[in-house]
């Protein structure tokens, strides 16, 4: 187990371990392609997702029916999913900020399988992180419990190079702010229904912990008029609105 973090006086009060008597699988590695994209563009990943089985193992496996795809990139789309080079049949759910799941209709073989999902999203701050959680519904005498495993990185395509479950950034020269846009190029902030409100998107990128947004606003001639801090944000695609 690893425990980080990056802000100063915190402290760890308790830890608590959960354990299982046996796997969903033996041995469970994954991959993402590509592992180099440019800042806050929309990519076509692939994950792969490899389960063997030991050999001259007693070890009982299970199996299991979902796949959580753990990270901070924007996703974005599931497109397809190939188990066995097959076409799956699956459903998904997308937690903005925090990834997706995706649930097979069939469960995995534990001694031998190889999944990819096809998947679109866009990445913003350098080395984002997909971890890959393998999920399974196990019943009791008194429960029903959901038991999970990770998946460790590992070359599991010999067609994709990398054997990481991290993504860089293509180029360090971007910029920190990109893709700029106004909801209006009028603005009248008069109340009546028409243009009151300016929204304004923009990528902050390449940040490795939240930072402070400001906004300075000038008129025509170029004088200011207002400066105001946004807020604290993190590497995303952001939007903030003012009413005038």
């Amino acid at each position: 187990f690893r425990v980080r973090w990056n802000e100063p006086g915190l402290k760890i009060e308790t830890m608590v371990f959960e354990h299982t008597n046996w796997p969903l699988a033996q041995v469970m590695q994954a991959e993402i392609s590509p592992t180099i994209v440019d800042a806050g563009r929309e990519t076509e990943f692939v994950l792969s997702l490899q389960v063997q089985q030991l050999e001259d193992s007693n070890v009982p496996t299970s199996g299991f029916r979902q796949l959580r795809v753990l990270t901070a990139a924007e996703i974005n789309g599931i497109d397809r999913v190939l188990v066995k080079d097959r076409e799956a049949l699956f459903k998904t759910r997308i937690d903005p900020g925090e990834g997706f799941t995706v649930e097979l209709w069939d469960r995995l073989d534990p001694s031998a399988s190889f999944v990819e999902v096809f998947f679109r999203g866009r990445v913003f701050a350098d080395g984002t992180a997909f971890r890959v959680q393998a999920l399974d519904e196990r019943t009791t005498p008194t429960e029903t419990e959901v038991v999970y495993q990770f998946a460790q990185p590992g070359d599991v395509d010999p067609r994709s190079p990398g054997a990481t479950l991290a993504v860089r950034l293509s180029s360090r020269n971007d910029p920190l702010v990109d893709d700029i846009n106004s909801s209006t190029r009028v603005f009248t902030p008069n109340k009546d229904g028409v243009n009151d409100y300016l929204l304004v998107s923009y990528n902050l990128l390449r940040l490795t912990q939240p930072a402070p947004v400001l906004f300075e606003i000038f008129d025509l001639a170029g004088k200011k008029i207002q400066r105001g801090f946004a807020g604290t944000d993190q590497s995303s695609r952001l939007a903030r609105i003012w009413d005038g």
